[in-house]
């Protein structure tokens, strides 16, 4: 709602950091279409139509987490990934999730690729929040309890994966 009475105040430029990409989608791009300067600061959105991007490359930021964990892991290990939202964006037509998300999982998936030794062997949606990444990671540890290593999106996410492992059985995987 705010954008479009943006959009009706004939406004010269727009800044948005969309908090949900897919439900901002349509009507940034309406501003666009309109003529409407569009960037977009941290968060893409599901289509091209913007001016600028303002934000982290979170391509690169997963795959240094990839290869950093093959470090760790010194070329052998099973991982976890703790993914933020499922949804349609942009990338997310081949790795469902948030942009942000997607990005990284492409970028640490792509790392791994040099290490055939390093897998990964589960995967949940921690929804970018400690709370629901604990209640996950705690299904997840009772289903491989082998867990070395847990890539974490985000760091309230990495804490409830911490949580836990605590009380799962107080072994603490390398939580990045």
């Amino acid at each position: 709602a705010d954008i479009e009475w943006f959009i009706e105040q004939k406004v010269d430029v727009l800044v948005v950091s969309p908090n949900e990409s897919e439900a901002c989608t349509p009507v940034i791009e309406k501003a666009y279409q309109q003529g409407i300067h569009v960037i977009l600061v941290d968060r893409k959105i599901a289509t091209e139509s913007y001016t600028a991007y303002v934000g982290a490359n979170n391509y690169q930021i997963g795959k240094e987490a990839g290869h950093y964990a093959i470090g760790i892991l010194k070329g052998k290990g099973n991982i976890a990934e703790v993914r933020g939202t499922k949804g349609s964006t942009s990338d997310a037509e081949r790795h469902k999730g948030s942009t942000s998300d997607a990005e990284r999982h492409k970028g640490f998936v792509d790392a791994l690729k040099n290490a055939p030794e390093v897998r990964i062997v589960a995967e949940t949606w921690g929804n970018f929040l400690k709370a629901d990444a604990k209640v996950q990671m705690q299904q997840l540890f009772q289903q491989h309890p082998n867990i070395d290593l847990v890539f974490a999106m985000n760091d309230p996410m990495a804490a409830g994966t911490h949580e836990a492992a605590m009380q799962f059985n107080g072994k603490i995987p390398f939580i990045i």
